[in-house]
């Protein structure tokens, strides 16, 4: 499904969260076992991350990993994944998918309508009070 389509489907904003708009599926996703990266003992903003990462790529094969935005045609889909290097809620850490369609950045905010976005690419991405200050992890649909 294209981020037009879902930007039309706006209206149905409780059914898909952030990782599912940003791949193109009306769907609440998330990274398999991402709370054993995000709530470990011993967190680690890389290590988390890393396995954020390499948990998006093993399910969701038709994307590739890329150093990042910069070069890529406005054209291609970008979708960038950060995390929460501290702790600011109740219920943990927290991940963050935004998504470059049509040279336009987007992100959907848990069950909030989706908003665009300026300059995601170097400065962290800020989501009501939640700061997702993590490095960034950039991928392409290939």
């Amino acid at each position: 499904m294209s981020t037009a389509t879902l930007l039309s489907m706006n209206y149905r904003k409780r059914e898909f969260n952030c990782m599912g708009f940003a791949i193109g599926v009306l769907a609440w996703l998330c990274p398999r076992s991402f709370d054993s990266y995000l709530d470990a003992p011993n967190f680690d903003p890389a290590t988390c991350i890393e396995g954020l990462a390499a948990e998006t790529l093993r399910c969701h094969p038709h994307l590739r990993r890329v150093k990042s935005p910069r070069g890529i045609h406005k054209s291609r889909k970008v979708i960038g994944l950060r995390a929460m290097t501290e702790c600011r809620r109740p219920w943990g850490r927290d991940f963050h998918f935004i998504v470059r369609e049509g040279g336009v950045w987007y992100h959907k905010p848990g069950r909030s309508d989706i908003v665009e976005m300026r300059s995601p690419v170097t400065k962290p991405w800020h989501e009501t009070a939640n700061l997702y200050d993590s490095p960034a992890v950039w991928f392409v649909e290939d």
